[in-house]
């Protein structure tokens, strides 16, 4: 190989062919931990999202609960109010007619 290129010392082009290799493993292992690192942090993000939503999912359940209890409340309030109104005036009529 000197023979092509005669300025160049075999022994150090060597030292940087070796240098270079090295440095490119030492990318690739770096290159490897940050993706990793990033698939955990995904992970995690994933949970967490999955976490909101599943307490997004319980507020509007105990929302929709409320909504129901106040509405069912309502309608026994009005059916009380219907009730007392018949009794009231189931009174009259027998009063009346007697």
């Amino acid at each position: 190989m000197s023979w092509l290129l005669p300025h160049v010392d075999p022994t150090s082009a060597q030292r940087r062919l070796d240098a270079a290799v090295s440095g490119a493993l030492d990318a690739s292992r770096e290159t490897a931990r940050a993706a990793r690192d990033l698939r955990a942090s995904t992970d995690r993000t994933r949970e967490s999202a999955r976490q909101i939503e599943e307490g997004s999912r319980r507020r509007i359940q105990a929302q929709e609960t409320r909504r129901q209890a106040r509405a069912t409340t309502a309608a026994e309030g009005r059916m009380m109010d219907y009730f007392e109104r018949l009794r009231a005036e189931t009174g009259r009529v027998k009063r009346g007619s007697t």
